[in-house]
């Protein structure tokens, strides 16, 4: 039965195992918190999405005005008295601090939740 058998073909096939159990780990629907915070920043600018697959709200943020550097985070799409909170503050020029989530999950966590944001979250803002 195992006349033939060679460890190259044992190597062969557990890589093949293994390859096909990461694929299908990342396809699964998951997602668990990885961290959360607070972050005091000034808006500069929020985005609504309205692509059928993303309706969430970006919100790009710079810990200084003068700065250069700016990154982003994700407001849930039925967050909209957030994301207006957040458009006001752009407006007004003046620092808030978010508070945030981050998640990691699998490539069709969004398809079966909605498409709700993944990664970093706003859940609040000035401590509320």
């Amino acid at each position: 039965m195992f006349k033939n058998f060679e460890i190259s073909d044992l190597f062969v096939a557990l890589s093949l195992l293994c390859c096909v159990a990461v694929i299908g780990a990342l396809l699964l629907p998951f997602a668990f918190e990885t961290g959360s915070g607070e972050h005091v920043v000034f808006v500069t600018a929020v985005q609504k999405n309205n692509t059928p697959w993303d309706k969430n709200y970006i919100v790009w943020v710079k810990t200084d005005l003068a700065s250069s550097q700016e990154e982003f985070y994700c407001i849930q799409h039925d967050q909209v008295a957030l994301a207006e909170a957040l458009a006001q503050a752009a407006r007004d020029k003046r620092p808030v601090t978010l508070s945030y989530k981050s998640l990691f999950a699998g490539l069709t966590w969004g398809l079966f939740n909605d498409f709700k944001c993944v990664d970093d979250i706003v859940v609040g803002l000035d401590g509320k």
